[in-house]
This record gives structure tokens, C-alpha cells and sequence, in this order.
């Protein structure tokens, strides 16, 4: 009787094994499929991440190229500019010099010559004018 009772328990505990053995193994495989379905999402996601970071650094590394481009060109721009300036200035400045050298050309002239010359140039104005020299 005790060997029947010793076998009844080895029996009763096999089932609850076998019972709690099928329990786990049920749960194991709800656990894999779920684990299976986060990777899935997962890798979804980390897909979409990749293709969202991807067009971000293409579309940065557009802006940046864009804005040195328009640096260089305003850089261009400005250079160009200050050559002109400087040109310009160069161009006012023999200006200049060639108005002085006339002045003083036009200034070497004896004093008769010139109270002579601007007596004419005084006649032809009043006649132009349709103006009479009045008489001293």
C-alpha cells in the first residue's frame, strides 16, 4: 500500500509538472510571439527614424550649402562693390589733379590777357542775352 500510495503521489505530481510544464510552455510561446511582434515594430520604427533622420541631414546639409553660396556670392558682391569704390575714387582724384593743372594753367596767364578774355567772354554773354553794353 505504500508503494501503491508513493506511486499515486509520483503520478499526482507528474501531472501537476505536466499541467504546470504545459502552462509555461503556453506562456513561453505567447512571450516569444510578443516578443516577436515588439521586434517587428521596433525595427519599423527604427526604420522610419533612419529615413526621418536621413532627409533632416540632407535637408541641413542643403541649407548649409545654400548659405555659403550666398555668403560667397554677397562676399563677391562686396569685394566687387569696394573695387568700384576704390576705382571711382581713383578716377575723382585725377579728375582732380587734371582740374588743378587747368586752373593754374588758365591762372599763368598774364593778368592783361586775362581781364581781356573775360571781356569777351562778357560781350558774348550780353549778346546772347540780347543785352547792351551800357556806355561809360
Amino acid at each position: 500500500m505504500a508503494n501503491t500510495c508513493l506511486q499515486d503521489d509520483v503520478q499526482s505530481q507528474n501531472r501537476i509538472l505536466r499541467k504546470e510544464n504545459a502552462t509555461l510552455l503556453a506562456e513561453n510561446e505567447d512571450l516569444s510571439s510578443l516578443v516577436n511582434d515588439y521586434e517587428s515594430v521596433l525595427e519599423k520604427v527604427l526604420e522610419g527614424l533612419r529615413i526621418f533622420i536621413h532627409e533632416q541631414s540632407i535637408s541641413t546639409i542643403n541649407i548649409h550649402q545654400s548659405y555659403a553660396s550666398q555668403l560667397a556670392i554677397e562676399r563677391q558682391v562686396n569685394a566687387d562693390l569696394r573695387q568700384e569704390a576704390a576705382e571711382f575714387q581713383a578716377r575723382l582724384a585725377k579728375l582732380g589733379a587734371f582740374l588743378r593743372m587747368a586752373h593754374e594753367n588758365e591762372s599763368s596767364l598774364g593778368p592783361d590777357v586775362l581781364i581781356e578774355e573775360l571781356k569777351a567772354e562778357n560781350m558774348a554773354l550780353r549778346d546772347a542775352l540780347g543785352m547792351k553794353l551800357k556806355e561809360m
